[in-house]
C-alpha cells in the first residue's frame, strides 16, 4: 500500500481497533479499499456497514456503487432503489440508478430517472454528463448538445462536458484524454455484460 490511501487505511484500521462495529469507519474503509483496487474486500466492508445501520441510505448507495463497478447491475439497481426509499431526494443514488438502467438496456427509463435526479437536485454532480451520454448513445445529437449547453451554463469549464460537446459535434481529438475516457464509457455500455466491469463517467 502506498501514498495517501495507504495512510488513510492505516488510520481507519486504528479507529476500528477501538470501535470494530462502527458503521461509518467500515464505510470509509470500503471507500479506501476500492481506491486501492480491492473491490471485493470493499464490498465486504460496505455490506457490514449496511448490516450494522440499515437505515442509513449512504451505506446502501456506497454498496450499490461498488457492485456497479463490478458490473453486478441487478444488485446495484436494488441497492440504489433501497437508498432512494430511505431518502427519496438522493441525487447521487438516482443518478447512478439511471446509469444502471441504461446498462440494463432500459434507455427510456434511464432518461426519466436522470431527469428526475436533476429535478430533485439541480446540483447533482455530473448528472447532466450522464444524461448527455445517454442521449448520445441513443443517437440524439440535438438533445445531447442541449443537455451539454445547460450544464456548461452552470460549469463553463467542466472538462467532460466540453469533451462531450466535441464528441456530439464530431470534432473529437482522439489524443484528448477526456474524450478518450468518454469513448471508453460509450463502448462499455455495450460491453458491460461480458466485461464484468463498469466504466463510470465520474
Amino acid at each position: 500500500l502506498g501514498g495517501d490511501l495507504g495512510r488513510a487505511l492505516f488510520h481507519i484500521d486504528q479507529a476500528l481497533a477501538l470501535a470494530p462495529e462502527n458503521a461509518s469507519f467500515l464505510n470509509n474503509r470500503a471507500t479506501v479499499l476500492a481506491g486501492l483496487g480491492e473491490p471485493v474486500l470493499a464490498i465486504a466492508e460496505a455490506a457490514h456497514a449496511v448490516e450494522l445501520q440499515p437505515e442509513v441510505p449512504l451505506y446502501r448507495y456506497q454498496l450499490g456503487r461498488l457492485h456497479l463497478s463490478l458490473g453486478e447491475l441487478s444488485i446495484a439497481q436494488a441497492l440504489f432503489e433501497q437508498a432512494l426509499f430511505l431518502r427519496p431526494r438522493y441525487g447521487l443514488a438516482r443518478r447512478d440508478l439511471g446509469w444502471t438502467q441504461l446498462l440494463l438496456k432500459d434507455t427510456e427509463r434511464a432518461i426519466q430517472t436522470l431527469k428526475r435526479a436533476l429535478s430533485d437536485d439541480v446540483t447533482t454532480p455530473q448528472a447532466r454528463l450522464y444524461l448527455g451520454l445517454v442521449y448520445l448513445f441513443r443517437g440524439d445529437v440535438a438533445l445531447t448538445e442541449k443537455t451539454v449547453a445547460e450544464g456548461l451554463r452552470m460549469q463553463p469549464s467542466d472538462p467532460y462536458l466540453l469533451a462531450l460537446e466535441k464528441l456530439a459535434q464530431r470534432q473529437a481529438d482522439p489524443k484528448d484524454p477526456n474524450i478518450a475516457h468518454l469513448q471508453r464509457i460509450l463502448r462499455n455500455i455495450e460491453e458491460v455484460r461480458t466485461s464484468g466491469t463498469t466504466v463510470l463517467p465520474d
